[in-house]
């Protein structure tokens, strides 16, 4: 195998998982190919992905925080359309204009998220924990909806491409992962902001009945009986704009 013979191992705290299923990467590589551009691809990793990318013309802005493999890269690709960048996706991600991909490292998944809501990414296409996957698909008044649920409804149409089993990746993962893709339908804008800073306080009450959260979040803040007496995690996105604009918009 390329680590050993690297003499590397995977870094626990870098939450480094490589893949090792074909289909993974076609899945991916497949749908970069329908955008016809270049891609950022987060945690590069040994390049399973990368060469696919690269195999099918697609120009990668590959950003891997482990110099051990960054090295690796430039020295194995050999490729005019892949540049290497050192350093942390969080924030290169929120400069970016590009498509994002990649196998997302577990630890840093929903920072990574919040940083592509908050950038100019047009779209984007991931492998994450399935249960991360499922909190975005997930409807109001279910246990996985939450925070992440409503500012990624706000601003993607998202689905679920494919599961795989823990087997797809080595040293194998304890949990399911899942191929999901987000489409922008709008940009970050000052209402996407009030969602943050509203959804930040209240999904920390979210079983609780409205009327109670927004008492503990904003003191004084006068909403429509109907939605007082609803609970957190029962509000749908244009409730939490209409309660972010109540509570924060005029303030």
């Amino acid at each position: 195998m390329v680590l050993r013979e690297l003499g590397l191992r995977p870094r626990k705290k870098l939450s480094q998982s490589f893949t090792v299923d074909p289909e993974l990467i076609r899945t991916i590589a497949d749908t970069c190919n329908e955008w016809h551009g270049p891609v950022i691809e987060v945690g590069a990793g040994l390049g399973a992905l990368t060469k696919a990318l690269l195999d099918r013309g697609i120009e990668v802005l590959a950003i891997e925080i482990d110099q051990r493999l960054a090295t690796f890269l430039k020295k194995s690709m050999g490729s005019e359309i892949l540049h290497v960048v050192v350093g942390d996706a969080r924030e290169m991600v929120l400069c970016s204009r590009l498509p994002v991909v990649g196998n997302i490292p577990y630890h840093i998944t929903s920072d990574l998220l919040l940083a592509i809501a908050r950038s100019r990414t047009p779209k984007a296409c991931l492998t994450v924990q399935l249960e991360v996957a499922n909190r975005l698909i997930a409807r109001p008044g279910t246990k996985e909806y939450g925070r992440l649920t409503v500012i990624t409804n706000y601003l993607f149409r998202k689905r679920i491409l494919r599961i795989f089993p823990p087997s797809s990746f080595y040293p194998e993962p304890e949990v399911y992962s899942a191929v999901v893709v987000m489409e922008r339908v709008r940009p970050y804008d000052s209402t996407a902001r009030l969602i943050e800073d509203v959804g930040r306080c209240l999904f920390s009450f979210r079983r609780r009945k409205l009327r109670t959260a927004l008492a503990r979040c904003f003191g004084e803040c006068t909403v429509d009986d109907h939605l007082r007496e609803k609970r957190v995690y029962e509000l749908g996105v244009e409730d939490i704009v209409s309660i972010a604009y109540t509570c924060l918009g005029r303030r």
